[in-house]
C-alpha cells in the first residue's frame, strides 16, 4: 500500500515547519520514518500538532528532493488559512500606541489606517486578518489585488487572476515579510 503524506509547508527564520494534514492515517513505520527525518535536520516531531520541522529554510523545490531521496510519497496542499487567522487575532500587537493588546481588541479605524500605510511586513498581515474577521474590508481593497504582477513569467496579469499553483509556490519560496510572500498569501485567502 502506497502513503501519500499530505503537507504544507511554512518557512520561518531559521527553519521549516511542515503541516500533515492527515498524520492519523499514515503508518506508524511512516511517523516514525518521518519522526527521524526532522530529528536527524535539528527539528521536531509532534504528533498532537500533526507538525514538524527542519532547522533550514527549505523552498517546496527542497522538499521534493529530500522527500523523494527518502522514498517519501508526498502530496502538497493549500495552507489552511482560516484557522491561521483565529490564531493571529488571538496575538497580542507588540509596538506603538496599542502595544500589548490582542489584535483582536485594536479599534477597527486605526487597523484601516495601519493597512493603508504598509504592506511589506508581518503586523500587516496581523492588522488585514482582523480587519477580515470583521468583515468591515473587502480583500481586493485592502491588498490591492486588482493591481498587475511587476515580475515572472505573469507580469501584467492581475494578482486576483494568478493560478493557484504559481500563489502556492510563492508562498513556500519566499520569506513571509517579503511582498510576494504576502500578496501571494493575500490572495490565496481572496480565492478560499
Amino acid at each position: 500500500m502506497v502513503e501519500i503524506i499530505e503537507l504544507s509547508i511554512e518557512m520561518k527564520d531559521y527553519e521549516t515547519i511542515f503541516h500533515l494534514y492527515n498524520l492519523d492515517e499514515i503508518s506508524l513505520d511512516t511517523q516514525n520514518r518521518l519522526k527521524k527525518f526532522a530529528l536527524d535536520r535539528g527539528g521536531f516531531f509532534n504528533q498532537n500538532i500533526s507538525q514538524m520541522s527542519v532547522r533550514k529554510k527549505w523552498t517546496q523545490d527542497i522538499v521534493e528532493k529530500a522527500f523523494k531521496e527518502f522514498n517519501f510519497d508526498f502530496k502538497f496542499m493549500q495552507p489552511d488559512f482560516e484557522n491561521e487567522e483565529r490564531l493571529l487575532c488571538e496575538q497580542r500587537v507588540a509596538f506603538g500606541k496599542y502595544s500589548g493588546e490582542k489584535w483582536k481588541e485594536v479599534p477597527t479605524n486605526y487597523l484601516q489606517w495601519f493597512v493603508s500605510q504598509t504592506q511589506e511586513n508581518h503586523n500587516w498581515y496581523m492588522a488585514y486578518a482582523e480587519l477580515k474577521r470583521r468583515n468591515k474590508l473587502s480583500k481586493v481593497e485592502a491588498f490591492g489585488l486588482d493591481s498587475e504582477v511587476s515580475f515572472g513569467k505573469f507580469r501584467g496579469k492581475r494578482w486576483k487572476d494568478l493560478p493557484n499553483e504559481y500563489l502556492l509556490w510563492l508562498v513556500n519560496n519566499f520569506d513571509e515579510t517579503d511582498s510576494r510572500y504576502i500578496l501571494a498569501k493575500a490572495t490565496l485567502l481572496y480565492k478560499s
